[in-house]
C-alpha cells in the first residue's frame, strides 16, 4: 500500500498506517511511505512503514520497490504497534 504523508485536514500517512495496522493486524500489506517532505516526518511515524521513499524517486524505482515488497511480504519486519508508538511519543515528545 503506497501512502503519501501530508494528506490534508490534519491527517498524515502515519495516521493512515496506524489505522490500517490496527484494522488488518497480521494481514496488513507492506506499507510504503512516499513523500515530498520526508524531513518533516517524525521518526516514530517513519518506523510505521516498511519502506520510505521521496516523491522525487523515479517511477521505475518505485515500481521495483513495490514488486520487491510484494515478493517478500512473508519476511518483512513487523512495524511498531500503536501502543509502542504512543509510548515512544510519551518518552521523547515527538509528534505522532
Amino acid at each position: 500500500m503506497v501512502i503519501d504523508y501530508l494528506l490534508g485536514h490534519s491527517l498524515t500517512g502515519g495516521d493512515v498506517a496506524v489505522r490500517v495496522r490496527e484494522e488488518m493486524g497480521e494481514e496488513t500489506p507492506p506499507l510504503l511511505l512516499l513523500s515530498s517532505s520526508l524531513e518533516s516526518v517524525p521518526q516514530p511515524e517513519i518506523e510505521l512503514f516498511d519502506v520510505v521513499l521521496a516523491k522525487a524517486t523515479e517511477l521505475p524505482v518505485i515500481v521495483r520497490t513495490v514488486l520487491r515488497l510484494k515478493r517478500r511480504t512473508h519476511t518483512r519486519l513487523v512495524s511498531p504497534t500503536p501502543e509502542e508508538i504512543a509510548e515512544r511519543k510519551a518518552n521523547d515528545n515527538t509528534p505522532v
